[in-house]
């Protein structure tokens, strides 16, 4: 009988990668298909050098893979793989000397292509590249990579009431940032 593995739980996957050499292959594959592209997304928008960005996203499968030895179950392994990624992304930076997190403009636009919203989307992502690190990371992770509070505070290690704190500050700066843009964009 073959198994459907994108029908699988994350704790089921995690499993049969840790217990089964059978079908740990394609347990993983089947984590690679689910998050691959969040966690390539997520080293973009992390790392300012755009070099390293295939590297460390190879090392974060790699490193995954590599510790599911260390840990009986996993039921969160989008959460472990963004830690993973969020801690070499940040090694990587602090080699070449970067303290800021970049917003590449085109990793998320809207659907709607029309001129307006095209300028509002330009605005958005310059603003949010404006923020202070700290709250430019959970903004990214929340509406960018849809984590959930739980997800983000298990990836910077904090409280989610900490993750929920900086989500509501950020956002604030955000709204107030963006309406100095709108104002002054409708003086022209």
């Amino acid at each position: 009988m073959i198994k459907n593995y994108s029908n699988m739980s994350e704790e089921q996957l995690f499993l049969l990668i840790k217990k089964s050499k059978k079908e740990a292959k394609r347990a993983f594959e089947e984590v690679y298909i689910r998050y691959g592209n969040h966690i390539y997304n997520y080293c973009r928008k992390i790392l300012k050098n755009r070099e390293s960005v295939d590297d460390i996203y190879q090392e974060t499968f790699v490193r995954f893979y590599e510790s599911v030895t260390k840990f009986k179950t996993v039921g969160n392994i989008k959460g472990l793989l963004v830690t993973i990624a969020r801690n070499l992304c940040l090694n990587e930076n602090a080699k070449v000397g970067n303290n800021t997190i970049p917003i590449d403009d085109n990793l998320y636009k809207f659907e709607d292509e029309s001129l307006d919203n095209l300028e509002l989307s330009e605005i958005l992502h310059k603003t949010v590249d404006l923020l202070p690190d700290i709250y430019k990371e959970v903004i990214v992770m929340k509406e960018f990579m849809d984590l959930t509070y739980e997800e983000i505070a298990k990836a910077l290690g904090e409280s989610t009431t900490v993750i929920r704190m900086r989500l509501h500050r950020g956002r604030k700066q955000l709204k107030e940032m963006m309406l100095t843009y709108v104002e002054d964009f409708n003086k022209v």
